[in-house]
């Protein structure tokens, strides 16, 4: 008895023709290819030209397997596939002034919001595309004061020295700050310890830089039992549950523009994870539509939101 059948054969030649029409049609880089199919890229070269002399059946069956993947994806409309362009809101706009402000006053703000409440995708719309805009996030296992100094330091470029600690980390933050006009974004400020948030206090005086803080309420709450940061605020922004007219807005941007269909996603925009919920719900929609080759409707979006949602009609009865 095989317990081992053999692997169907596999076409090797018409898999590297596949390929060679991806890098000359599609605008796909060898890289990518090699990096998302786990193939060494000096492999793939050589495979591609027909000189590779390991195993090309294996190399083709990768490529293949990754092959299956980038073709569903490339059917996908481009929101759902690629995400959607940053869409201006009145949060976005609000939070928008205030980091400016920061930034030119080298002023320390505060932005505090719930989960979903469009916070960090302004946040890194910012960075994007303003001058000496540096955007570090931080995650329960940078609480401590070296920790989110690393974040920082690589957020800067900066390369952490051997030795010295938390004192010549911070010293080399400050150095590359000072004088640059610029503006450091914390994100996810709250999971921070009170030492940390002093340190990025310190960080703020000595630089004279403009800093901008973004949380949830715990942030601000740990902030006001700190009368040194908290005296030196010069602007909070609280970012509310989404307006009818921003997630209008995002609609739009993946075409939906109906008055059903907008009212039930403002509906959703109320729960908790607000726009994050609106967005995934019409990405899953929209996957649904595409598969029923149909226009997305309301009727596709309650799907897509009870498909979603973490507690449904049935589980509350």
């Amino acid at each position: 008895m095989n317990d081992h059948p053999e692997k169907p054969k596999i076409d090797v030649e018409a898999i590297r023709q596949q390929v060679v029409s991806l890098l000359q049609g599609r605008g796909v880089t060898q890289a990518t290819i090699a990096k998302q199919a786990n193939v060494s890229t000096g492999a793939l070269s050589k495979f591609i030209v027909g000189r590779y002399e390991g195993d090309n059946d294996a190399v083709a069956r990768k490529i293949a397997t990754w092959l299956v993947g980038f073709l569903k994806r490339d059917k996908l409309p481009a929101t759902v596939s690629a995400g959607h362009r940053f869409v201006r809101t009145a949060a976005s706009v609000k939070t928008t002034s205030r980091a400016e402000h920061a930034q030119v006053s080298a002023d320390l703000v505060i932005v505090i919001g719930d989960p979903g409440s469009g916070k960090t995708t302004v946040l890194q719309h910012i960075c994007r595309t303003g001058a000496s805009v540096f955007l570090a996030t931080m995650s329960p296992d940078t609480s401590g004061t070296v920790p989110m100094l690393e974040e920082v330091a690589d957020a800067l470029g900066i390369q952490p020295p051997n030795g010295g600690g938390a004192r010549r980390l911070r010293s080399q933050i400050e150095k590359r700050l000072r004088g640059s006009a610029g503006l450091l974004i914390i994100d996810e400020a709250q999971h921070l310890c009170h030492k940390a948030l002093e340190t990025l206090r310190r960080i703020h005086d000595t630089a004279q830089v403009g800093m901008l803080l973004a949380g949830s309420p715990d942030l601000m709450q740990r902030i006001a039992q700190m009368p040194q940061a908290s005296s030196r605020i010069g602007w909070r922004v609280t970012l509310r549950r989404p307006s009818r007219a921003d997630v209008n807005a995002l609609a739009a941007e993946f075409g939906i523009d109906g008055r059903q269909e907008q009212d039930f996603l403002h509906s959703i925009a109320q729960h908790p994870g607000g726009l994050r919920c609106v967005v995934k719900t019409i990405r899953l929609a929209m996957l649904a539509a595409e598969g029923d080759d149909a226009a997305l409707d309301t009727g596709h979006l309650t799907a897509a939101w009870s498909e979603r949602a973490l507690v449904t009609s049935e589980d509350e009865s």
